[in-house]
């Protein structure tokens, strides 16, 4: 039951319902889980909100990934490949101004379906 944010820049020229989508097909397919599992969040902020160094793009992508714990480095090293190749193709922007980092929770701190712990539930995985 990923959680997948996307800070990207307001004045970045893209299809943002064709990368939300894809973005979540491609967690769906690289990390197993149930097709009507998984949430993508894309958030918009204006360049003049966003620093970086001056060698690097002002519309630098920031993914921020909730996942429960648990899987490979080599699964998650798939999956920012893919999502990199995902985002790269759907926004313009270089690989090098894509970052990601994955933040992993234990089933515990999770909650679905009323509230109850993840942990407490069968969602198939």
């Amino acid at each position: 039951m990923p959680l997948v944010k996307l800070h990207v820049s307001s004045g970045c020229v893209f299809n943002r319902k064709a990368l939300v989508r894809e973005v979540r097909l491609a967690v769906v397919e690289v990390l197993g889980i149930a097709p009507d599992h998984g949430h993508v969040v894309l958030y918009e902020s204006p360049l003049f909100s966003r620093s970086t160094h001056e060698s690097r793009s002002g519309d630098f992508i920031f993914v921020e990934i909730i996942m429960f714990s648990g899987r490979t480095g080599a699964m998650k090293e798939l999956l920012f490949r893919r999502l990199n190749d995902v985002i790269g193709g759907r926004t313009g922007v270089p690989e090098t101004d894509i970052l990601f980092v994955v933040t992993e929770a234990d089933r515990d701190n999770w909650a679905a379906r009323g509230g109850v712990p993840i942990s407490r539930l069968d969602i198939g995985y």
